[in-house]
């Protein structure tokens, strides 16, 4: 029996390390890496300290003001004696409702803050994207560039072979070798650039590297009336309405201002005169006369800053959709494009090089118009992958101006 368990927890033990290896390779995906991205603790811990000093502000707004205990002793020189004590506790009073208006104020500068932190988070999550796809580009053009230096390594045998028969010339030989040696510094520059781009990447997630996998071309973007109807919903816009509505109720509360505040009183007396020894209680009521201080200035600032407010959020919204008309339009000629030369691209039946390849064959070409022919397909591979790449930073700009939602 206990061979058994013994046999049961090696086993078990065992499999942990495939299990931590078949995860290690998985492939990252973009939604995964902007999920990681934002759930870094440093990035978190920013997040959640934001809004707990938004939450303690608002628990400060508008709070009564504290209590006052008085003391006061008086004394006659008599020949009896006289002396009177009074111990008071004065509370002022909030009737006019302004304490409350100023917490209402304070709530809304909350939503601000969860506004600012929303933005915030839509920039590290576009960050992150380009970051990813960055990397993916690369690996495109690598792979591209891979492609044709290995064809062009055969291509270099078989020429080497019909130089030694006398049907080639050195030049042609030396004319290949010398651009396969141009290719595999083109290599050598795109592995470097992959390096920092992996390294940035997961440098954001503090993650382990590892193998991507998506697709660098994006899909359609959602319709223009869902697009602009998003933008309702921008962060900076509800920024600045929570703004304009914290303004305003700070306005209102500048205006009660104008009203009397009511202090109440109460306390004991206790008085002695000669033998006579007497306590009593106290009573008292203290009312503000609003004479120099009505809050009609701290009223028409706060007044102000609301218009302010409502009036750069009409001029953003505005703005924003400028930008998103801008890059639907960019969006859409750039998958259009990039579509048309990866179609082209991938296209067997007019293939320029296999084209090259056989003229060159039978004589009719040399070998600069073969080579031309090469570096005319690879260009064209390269110049599609930069158009994916440029519509899909067209397709993050406009993620970050809709949402995750649209």
């Amino acid at each position: 029996m206990t061979m058994r368990v013994v046999i049961f927890l090696v086993a078990s033990v065992g499999g942990l390390p495939c299990a931590a290896g078949t995860a290690a390779a998985q492939s990252l995906t973009e939604a995964e890496a902007v999920r990681l991205g934002l759930a870094v603790g440093a990035w978190r811990d920013w997040a959640d300290a934001s809004m707990d000093a938004a939450r303690s502000r608002t628990r400060a707004a508008g709070r009564w003001a504290n209590p006052e205990f008085e003391f006061i002793d008086e004394s006659l020189d008599l020949p009896g004696g006289n002396t009177e004590r009074y111990y008071w506790l004065r509370q002022p009073l909030d009737l006019s409702g302004r304490k409350s208006l100023e917490r209402a104020a304070a709530r809304a500068g909350e939503n601000v803050t969860s506004a600012e932190i929303t933005g915030l988070e839509r920039d590290r999550a576009a960050v992150v994207r380009t970051a990813f796809y960055r990397t993916l580009k690369v690996q495109r053009e690598i792979d591209e560039i891979s492609q044709w230096r290995d064809r062009l390594h055969e291509l270099s045998r078989t020429v080497a072979e019909r130089v030694e028969v006398g049907d080639a010339s050195r030049f042609d030989r030396l004319r290949l070798e010398r651009e396969r040696a141009l290719l595999d510094g083109r290599i050598a520059l795109a592995r470097s650039e992959q390096s920092i781009a992996r390294e940035r990447l997961f440098g954001l997630l503090q993650q382990p590297p590892r193998k991507l996998s998506g697709r660098l071309l994006p899909d359609r973007p959602p319709g223009r009336v869902t697009t602009l109807q998003a933008l309702h919903e921008h962060p900076e816009l509800v920024q600045l309405r929570a703004a304009a509505d914290s303004d305003r109720l700070r306005a209102r509360a500048a205006g009660r201002k104008a009203w009397p505040e009511v202090t109440l009183g109460v306390g004991v007396r206790d008085f002695e005169d000669g033998p006579l020894s007497e306590t009593g209680g106290v009573f008292s009521v203290g009312i503000e006369v609003p004479l120099f201080e009505r809050g009609r200035q701290s009223r028409a600032a706060a007044e102000a800053d609301a218009g302010a407010n409502s009036a750069e959020a009409a001029l953003s919204l505005a703005r924003l959709q400028a930008e998103a008309r801008g890059l639907l339009d960019q969006l859409d000629m750039l998958r259009a494009e990039a579509l048309t030369m990866t179609a082209l691209a991938a296209s067997t039946d007019e293939s320029l090089p296999a084209i090259a390849e056989a003229a060159y064959g039978a004589g009719e070409i040399g070998i600069m118009a073969l080579i031309d022919a090469w570096q005319a397909e690879l260009e064209l591979r390269l110049q599609a992958v930069q158009l994916e790449f440029a519509a899909r930073m067209a397709a993050i700009e406009l993620l970050k101006l809709t949402g995750e939602n649209t």
